[in-house]
């Protein structure tokens, strides 16, 4: 195995990175050598770290029952079943219950059983389960545990809901309960059947289907943080084609409960592969969303349109099932925000939309706060989305004390001071608290272009020339910013000056300018001149001039603050004049190469006169498919060929040739072979006897006689 090729200890490799899988695994079969209280704190790591694996649970299960502690079983069967929907998982528990109930209570086996077939018996694997439940209401109708016509109508219940259900080996239950229905009643099993074949047919050829879909899909895969291979990526496709696939409802389900929970599930087996990818948790989540006012919707529609209303009809299930996909959806984002979610803050911000959008403020404050109170995570975007909630629901004051939490957090960026001062502004119309909040992040992020922006972009609404300038000058001559950093600054002041303040002003401005940045550009009087005149995409100079000046490199570099905070993986460009691709001809290869050009890959030039001269005499590479002659093994034949012989071979030589050759001329003066002849030679029309034909083939044949060692012709001639 890898990890004891390594020649390092399992664990040793699991302090490194808690995702090794490899190590996990030798650490696991070594576990199951030991006994259980000294391996529990290693399987409670281990489903710590994997909470969504099903396998990991169930060799945990199995570790405890097999050393007799049931109690400790049925606690984690209480700790996993619910979220982790593994269908392995599942049957272990079903194992588990008719292995300790037996036939000695049959109402708790069933329930296990209706229990198990309620989350998983959607699963594409859940034959299993299905005819374990056959099995053992077989077993206990033979122990007399249940009555015969009780017993009847639940094997065939189960049956009924497997043949409703695509899943593999399906062919085989619809098998089995033919067989039932024969055992029970001969005289009306064929009625049975065939009142439900048009279903079952429907259903197999939807099981092809999802066998189909689901070929492509690895389950035991282990939800590790994304890397992004090729691999994962087509297992993402592969789940995303199947979540597809369920979703365009090929049941053609008119219950609409049904449908949704079809789909969900669906969401839940690629959460158990996926659980590190963000996109499928918002995809379920807002899918749930959805699914529940589409249920709230059609109830109230029913009830509108219904005169009499019984208590228990379909209207009120489907109101009922509204409020568990409710419940389901909060359940769904807890699960997430504590697992492999816990430092995602889009998770955290859809679920406080969540709950606002179901005016539960209260929940809105504490899912807000929970992200904040981790020590592992960046805070400040998660107290610009609270600030906001509470300026729109609770007023400026809320902001304020949220205000305040953040600035005592060491771990806020500038961006938060941005957002307060904002909300100051517009929200409360007070200019002045917005500016005290300016100038305290001034201080506190003296190095930060960007907030300098941000507070000169807010200076620019008053139309304050003279503060402005004074903000310009203070932050330019600070000395704090690095300079790469302060020439987005350095294009503002410019173009500042050059709409309000006068020439004198502008050429100073300048000047200073490019003093400042001549230690990053060099000289480069001109092409720092142009910032002076350019106006949005408008250049006072053709492209080919400021791309001589080295113009678009400036813009590059003063530009940078355009990102958003993303950095650029791209590098600087050289000073080297690089030449221009965009001329160059595409290189499109040709399947079938037509003409005079290469048959082989590398362009489509012609070749030379000469060699095109020799290429008109000959056939192109195509018409020739083989055989292809070893030139190398030819060239060593001929040179090893001795080409003396005996004057005795030679005469017998040439006399067998000569009888080779008579008999070869008898045969075809033959009328019988007129026809071979014809086939060989060519038909030549004539109106000559018989004999004359023979006589003028033979003069023929003496000039134009074929080959001697004609192996072909001769293979043909015997045919005859």
């Amino acid at each position: 195995m890898l990890v004891l090729a390594r020649g390092r200890d399992p664990e040793e490799l699991i302090k490194e990175n808690a995702y090794d899988i490899e190590a996990w695994y030798v650490l696991i079969h070594r576990l199951k050598k030991d006994p259980i209280d000294a391996c529990r704190p290693h399987f409670e790591k281990l489903v710590k770290v994997f909470p969504s694996c099903g396998l990991y649970w169930k060799v945990y299960v199995e570790q405890e029952i097999a050393a007799g502690n049931f109690a400790q079983a049925e606690s984690l069967f209480d700790r996993c079943l619910l979220e982790v929907l593994s269908i392995d998982l599942w049957k272990c528990y079903v194992k588990y219950v008719c292995n300790y109930f037996s036939t000695r209570n049959v109402r708790k086996v069933r329930d296990a059983f209706e229990f198990a077939l309620d989350k998983v018996g959607f699963d594409h694997q859940a034959y299993s389960i299905y005819n374990d439940y056959v099995d053992f209401l077989v077993a206990a109708n033979s122990a007399g545990e249940i009555k015969l016509d009780e017993s009847i109508a639940i094997i065939r219940g189960v049956y009924l809901r497997a043949i409703n259900t695509p899943m593999a080996k399906h062919s085989l239950l619809w098998k089995r309960y033919c067989a039932f229905e024969q055992k029970v009643d001969m005289r009306q099993a064929n009625d049975r059947t065939a009142a439900v074949r048009q279903v079952y047919l429907r259903i197999q050829q939807l099981s092809l289907q999802m066998d189909a879909v689901m070929c492509n899909i690895d389950r035991k895969r282990v939800s590790v943080p994304c890397t992004n291979s090729a691999s994962e990526n087509e297992q993402v496709l592969a789940w995303r084609e199947f979540i597809a696939w369920e979703q365009s409802n090929p049941l053609q389900a008119v219950d609409y409960c049904l449908y949704a929970r079809r789909v969900i599930y669906a969401y839940e087996q690629a959460l158990l592969c996926f659980s590190f990818h963000v996109e499928f948790w918002c995809e379920a989540v807002e899918f749930l969303q959805n699914a529940a006012e589409r249920m709230f919707e059609l109830a109230v529609r029913g009830r509108f349109y219904s005169i009499v209303l019984p208590k228990n009809s379909i209207y009120s299930k489907m109101e009922e099932a509204g409020r568990n996909a409710h419940k389901d959806t909060v359940a769904l984002f807890e699960r997430a925000i504590n697992s492999s979610m816990c430092k995602t803050l889009l998770i955290y911000c859809l679920y406080a939309e969540f709950e606002e959008g179901c005016n539960r403020l209260a929940n809105v404050h504490s899912i807000y706060r929970r992200f904040i109170s981790r020590s592992d995570v960046d805070p400040s975007l998660a107290y610009i989305h609270y600030m906001k909630f509470a300026n729109r629901t609770e007023g400026i004051r809320s902001v304020r004390t949220i205000f305040k939490a953040a600035r005592e957090d060491g771990r806020v960026k500038s961006e938060v001071y941005t957002v307060a001062a904002l909300l100051e502004y517009f929200g409360n119309q007070d200019a002045s608290v917005a500016v005290r909040i300016f100038e305290l992040g001034l201080k506190k992020f003296p190095s930060d272009s960007d907030f300098a922006l941000s507070y000169t972009n807010f200076l620019l609404h008053f139309n304050e020339d003279a503060s402005i300038r004074v903000l310009f000058e203070r932050v330019l001559s600070s000395g704090n910013l690095p300079l790469e950093k302060s020439i987005a600054l350095w294009d503002q002041y410019i173009d500042f000056e050059s709409r309000i303040g006068g020439l004198t002003g502008i050429v100073k401005v300048s000047e200073r300018r490019q003093d400042a940045l001549s230690r990053q550009f060099g000289e480069m009087p001109t092409a720092l001149l142009v910032d002076r005149y350019r106006f949005m995409d408008l250049m006072p100079a053709p492209e080919d001039d400021l791309r001589m000046l080295g113009y678009p490199e400036l813009i590059a570099m003063s530009r940078s603050y355009e990102t958003n905070g993303m950095d650029n993986d791209k590098g600087g460009t050289s000073a080297v004049v690089q030449p221009d691709l965009t001329h160059l001809i595409p290189f499109k290869p040709r399947r079938i190469c037509r003409g005079f050009f290469h048959p082989v890959p590398g362009g489509d030039f012609p070749p030379p006169p000469s060699t095109t001269r020799i290429l008109s005499m000959i056939p192109p590479p195509r018409c020739f498919d083989g055989p292809f002659v070893k030139v190398d093994e030819l060239l060593a034949k001929l040179q090893n060929f001795d080409l003396s012989t005996s004057s005795g071979e030679s005469e017998a030589a040439e006399k067998g040739i000569k009888k080779e050759k008579s008999e070869f001329q008898r045969q075809t003066a033959y009328p019988a072979r007129a026809s071979e002849r014809e086939l060989v030679y060519g038909a030549q029309p004539t109106s000559l006897p018989v004999s004359r034909v023979a006589e003028q083939d033979d003069e023929k044949l003496m000039v134009y006689s074929p080959p001697v060692h004609d192996i072909y012709l001769r293979r043909r001639q015997k045919k005859f």
